[in-house]
């Protein structure tokens, strides 16, 4: 005789409205989310503009090994050594951050001490990036390189090294400049000029910022025409982004449950 009470649990079960798909979505949209909540459009007034492709594993090899020693070898000047030297810290403060992130692939509890004793120590500029506990996974070591791998795929982190290769395209097109100028003991004067900035936070607020150079500059008008325009595209665009995303997290709710 077959168990009515078993029969009528299995009818009464009712599937998880958020199933491990969904979940991995929204925690996708979500770190969407942090880096479209304002809009910021810079006006920078250049030389020459050099050509760079963001590829993350040569970004990571290009800034895995950046230490006092190796700028020194490398020949990078003095004055840019510190901005350097914060690429790697940035890069490995993401890093542990992740480590420590229960919703991240790359969490491990049993690092929970050696996460914490590396943020005291990075915290204090004056301790080398090498003296810390936890370090990036070495991408010429084989036995890291799933976990290289796993880090590589893993979003919030590919938006950082992004960031990061596109400071550290700048320092070296300034390092280039100091080199061709070695009398020169500071890079500021070397430091592309922006006239005009414009920041759009997502409640409407918004705030325009304009270098006293740009009312010195004989192209003023031409430059604030030109910033203009790009305020106006990026408005665009990023409107169109918000819609978009609106619309998939629609889709991603049944209909109930938004009711």
């Amino acid at each position: 005789m077959p168990d009515s009470r078993k029969s009528k649990a299995s009818k009464s079960a009712k599937p998880d409205p958020n199933p491990p798909e969904v979940q991995t979505f929204l925690k996708s949209l979500g770190e969407v989310l942090l880096d479209i909540t304002a809009l910021e459009v810079s006006t920078i007034v250049v030389d020459e503009i050099t050509p760079h492709k963001f590829i993350p594993r040569q970004t990571y090899q290009e800034l895995y090994p950046l230490c006092a020693d190796f700028l020194k070898d490398a020949g990078i000047h003095s004055s840019l050594v510190d901005r350097y030297l914060q690429l790697h810290r940035t890069l490995l403060l993401r890093y542990i951050a992740l480590l420590a992130e229960p919703q991240s692939l790359l969490y491990n509890p049993q690092l929970v001490d050696a996460v914490q004793e590396s943020y005291q120590l990075l915290s204090n500029p004056g301790n080398e990036a090498k003296e810390i506990p936890l370090q990036l996974p070495d991408p010429s070591d084989a036995r890291e390189a799933d976990q290289l791998e796993t880090l590589l795929s893993t979003a919030s982190f590919l938006r950082c090294l992004r960031k990061l290769s596109e400071i550290k395209a700048t320092l070296d097109q300034r390092n280039f400049h100091l080199q061709k100028h070695p009398d020169s003991k500071d890079a500021d004067h070397l430091l592309d000029i922006i006239y005009a900035r414009t920041v759009v936070q997502l409640d409407g607020d918004v705030m325009n910022s304009y270098n006293q150079k740009l009312f010195q500059n004989p192209q003023q008008q031409a430059i604030l025409q030109v910033h203009q325009a790009g305020v106006a595209a990026a408005q665009y665009h990023w409107q169109g982004l918000l819609e978009f995303i609106i619309y998939l997290a629609q889709r991603a709710f049944p209909k109930k449950i938004r009711k």
